[in-house]
């Protein structure tokens, strides 16, 4: 109660059960772009019919952060859009267990190091955050720049 006679007034606990509090404003989504793609996620996992604008509103975000956001999550297989819907969400990866892996590493760098622990394929993991490049191959990786790529590819490949 905003007035200070409310304070000693007997109806004060039945006038505040009826008084509809103005400005509650439920609290914005704060977070990173990894933050809001695994918001996303989780919203597309429970089943319900989600939509751009359910997103946008949700998230406090733009039409542009939420296709940032959608395409992000399609370039990982964990979600699959046709026709403008998503058809499916949370694709399962083959995600490395290893426990050598930084733990700043998330899916996208585990599931390359996965690939590359079950396979013979070279996995490339280019962080959005800060465009740094890893190589994984055979359950190994390093840090690469830009310019080293086409070398390192080729001489892991040739052996």
């Amino acid at each position: 109660s905003s007035n200070p006679k409310c304070k000693i007034c007997p109806l004060e606990l039945l006038c505040n059960k009826f008084i509809v509090k103005e400005n509650k404003k439920s609290k914005r989504f704060e977070g990173s772009m990894r933050q809001k793609r695994g918001h996303v996620l989780k919203m597309l996992l429970t089943g319900k019919n989600v939509t751009k604008q359910s997103i946008n509103k949700e998230l406090e975000v733009t039409n542009k952060i939420t296709d940032q956001i959608l395409d992000s999550l399609m370039r990982d297989d964990l979600i699959t859009i046709s026709k403008n819907k998503v058809i499916a969400a949370g694709a399962v990866l083959p995600l490395s267990e290893s426990s050598d892996l930084p733990s700043k590493f998330g899916l996208r760098h585990r599931a390359a190091a996965g690939i590359s622990e079950r396979t013979d394929a070279l996995a490339l993991a280019v962080s959005e955050e800060n465009g740094k490049i890893h190589v994984f191959y055979e359950g190994e990786f390093e840090l690469i720049s830009q310019e080293e790529l086409s070398a390192k590819m080729a001489q892991l490949i040739q052996g």
